[in-house]
């Protein structure tokens, strides 16, 4: 990696700890996970996991560091932030920064970012399974800005992040608020406590399974074919085709038993209970081995029918009624012989509509979520090469060193508390930000919302001040049709 900020080994700035709990405090074990950070023991994993014997755990003061040497690859490190003692497994390794030379959240962030993960694979070993000793992170190469820099590249990305946690999180809504709305209008479909009609899934349709191995042998296996869709393909209730897993034609013919059509429900028969989706287009696909699929013969709303196998109480049902120990598996006559609601067809009509309208906003909530990803990646890469102009961030209050004796340990306080209110200038100051001057208006109303502001301008607003920077002698921007994005994008005029 080049970068415009001097790159130094990670060895300089950091110091290994090794403090054992040898007075046996009462303490909280905390596990690091790569989603969450440090977390207790006892609220991730469904089980008491850590000996009962902790005098052999590692202590982890407040802004310390920790990480799992078999699992960084895959970001399972953190500093603590959220208590001010940890102990944490003794094969955790702990160390701590120089914090006059190094931020704890800039350095968490690089060491998350591409960048970081090519380093920290650079500098494993391990025959079986790679592992990140100390000595191997000391050689770790990192781009040191002025602390000050650091501090708002950490600010820049944390704000990013913040806006895609939003979304994910408006995403999960959309999900339990379709859950709330099924349960509003059909009770639960075990206790049926409004009376509706119920039949066997096998009175209002076929269950049929996928095809057996036997008929399929590695040469029949293409890539760019006739795509099979197995519980693998089958996302968040889509259907997303592989096609790297793929037929030829040829064989595509010979197993017309088992081709899928609109409105079939894929069912994945192993792994997963409940695991479905409705095929929505035309395309050429094939049930796989590891799949079943239902086609409905009878006047029933194919949505309905795949929403209560995935999203209620049937699929807990499915789940104990499935055979095996090590994983679970589903045939045609525990799927056909399940009893489902059968409302009047106006009703199962509503709650389809409904439905469709919930999947649009999601789909659109995807679209910005991706947005999102991008500028937070292309903003990360941009930090770290020192391409960022970070002239504009503002850092309200500056990090306090608490020196160690006080407050009972050393700590760093962060404070970076926004209290701008939105205006055209400071619309300005967000579009000089985006990386690179060229940018979709949707990602710009990203960035905003990532900016925040005291209060979130409205959409229009924003629009005729971008209209505006379009017009006069001297336009701020310019805008022209991406061919390759199919969408008007807007560029700063230098």
């Amino acid at each position: 990696m080049s970068s415009n900020w001097k790159i130094e080994n990670l060895g300089n700035y950091i110091s290994q700890l090794s403090i054992r709990n040898r007075s046996l405090e009462n303490m909280e074990v905390y596990s690091v996970t790569n989603s969450k950070g440090f977390t207790k023991s006892t609220e991730y994993f469904s089980k008491e996991i850590f000996s009962k014997d902790l005098s052999n755990y590692k202590l982890v003061k407040r802004n310390q560091f920790a990480y799992n040497p078999s699992r960084i690859n895959v970001g399972s490190i953190a500093f603590l932030s959220n208590a001010d003692f940890a102990l944490v497994s003794p094969l955790y390794i702990v160390f701590e920064v120089d914090k006059n030379h190094l931020f704890p959240d800039y350095l968490l962030r690089y060491l998350k970012s591409h960048y970081g993960n090519v380093q920290i694979r650079n500098n494993t070993e391990g025959s079986v399974r790679d592992s990140l000793k100390y000595k191997g992170l000391e050689k770790i190469k990192v781009p040191i800005p002025p602390l000050n820099d650091q501090i708002r590249i950490a600010t820049v990305l944390s704000r990013a992040e913040a806006l895609i946690a939003k979304r994910k999180e408006s995403i999960k809504e959309l999900d339990e608020l379709l859950k709330s709305h099924f349960l509003e209008m059909f009770g639960d479909p075990l206790k049926n406590e409004k009376g509706w009609e119920k039949k066997r899934i096998n009175e209002i349709a076929e269950v049929r399974i996928g095809p057996f191995g036997s008929l399929l042998h590695a040469e029949d296996y293409v890539k760019n074919g006739i795509p099979l869709i197995n519980p693998s393909h089958i996302v968040d209730g889509k259907i997303i085709p592989d096609n790297k897993q793929s037929l030829t034609q040829e064989k595509f013919e010979e197993l017309k038993a088992y081709h899928l059509k609109i409105n079939d429900i894929v069912v994945a028969r192993r792994g997963e209970i409940g695991r479905c989706a409705v095929v929505t287009n035309s395309r050429d696909l094939l049930c796989g081995t590891g799949s079943m699929f239902i086609r409905i013969n009878d006047n029933y709303c194919p949505i309905l029918l795949q929403f209560q196998v995935s999203n209620t109480t049937l699929k807990h049902y499915l789940e104990r009624k499935a055979k095996g120990v090590t994983m679970k598996n589903l045939n045609s006559k525990i799927l056909g012989n399940l009893m489902v609601l059968n409302p009047p067809q106006e009703i199962q009509n509503r709650f389809s509509a409904v439905y469709r309208k919930v999947e649009t906003l999601k789909a659109k909530y995807h679209k910005s979520l991706i947005e999102l990803e991008n500028l937070f990646g292309s903003l990360s890469q941009l930090a770290f090469k020192g391409e960022l102009d970070l002239s504009k961030v503002e850092i309200e209050t500056e990090y306090e060193i608490i020196e160690e004796g006080e407050k009972g340990g050393s700590s760093v306080d962060i404070g970076l508390t926004d209290t701008k209110e939105y205006s055209e200038v400071e619309l300005l100051k967000v579009i000089q930000l985006l990386p690179g001057g060229t940018f979709s208006f949707n990602t710009l109303m990203s960035a905003i919302e990532a900016a925040s502001f005291v209060q979130m301008p409205e959409y229009d607003e924003v629009k005729e001040q971008v209209y505006r920077m379009l017009e006069g002698v001297n336009p701020v921007l310019s805008q022209y049709f991406d061919t390759t994005k199919r969408e008007i994008m807007l560029r700063v005029n230098r």
